[in-house]
């Protein structure tokens, strides 16, 4: 399970801070718990200064709150109150990632203290909220979107690794 040390303010599967170039390919990241906080909870949070981050081919499901979470939370220019003027989210690319029943959506922004950037693209998604969702006020302008597909609902969607149980044959494999 993503998250599986989850603290009374929130908790994540992967928080993101200060990367560059990182790639994340090839995961499961799934079932981050809700800890009873409307904080975080999410699959992938890139939470403060991040650059050319890839999420690559990753199975992302089942977590409380949204699959990645992408926040533009501090910026003292255009939210007083801020104190750090360098935090940004440039060149994020999402892609050929199968989403699943998450609790907020697949991608999901936070605040608008500055403009984040990137790609979302190639990603099948089963989302009861959809592929992309925002809060009051929050956007995509930054992001372009490119050749998603919702797998529709009420269907089951099978990601490789998803049905592995101690039982053989539980899930028709």
């Amino acid at each position: 399970n993503a998250g599986a040390c989850p603290s009374k303010n929130g908790t994540t599967g992967l928080l993101l801070s200060r990367n560059e170039g990182l790639v994340i390919a090839n995961n499961l990241i799934v079932q981050t718990p809700d800890v009873g906080t409307p904080n975080d909870q999410m699959g992938i949070d890139l939470e403060y200064a991040n650059t050319d981050v890839k999420i690559l081919y990753n199975y992302i499901a089942q977590n409380h709150g949204p699959g990645v979470d992408i926040l533009a939370i501090r910026n003292p220019a255009t939210c007083p109150g801020s104190n750090d003027p360098f935090d940004h989210s440039d060149n994020t690319l999402i892609d050929g990632n199968l989403f699943e029943d998450n609790g907020e959506g697949a991608v999901h922004r936070v605040s608008n203290c500055f403009i984040p950037t990137g790609t979302v693209t190639n990603n099948l998604y089963d989302e009861p909220h959809g592929l992309a969702v925002t809060g009051t006020g929050e956007d995509f302008r930054g992001f372009s979107f490119i050749n998603n597909h919702d797998a529709g609902t009420p269907i089951r969607t099978f990601q490789s690794a998803r049905d592995f149980t101690g039982t053989v044959g539980q899930y028709g494999w």
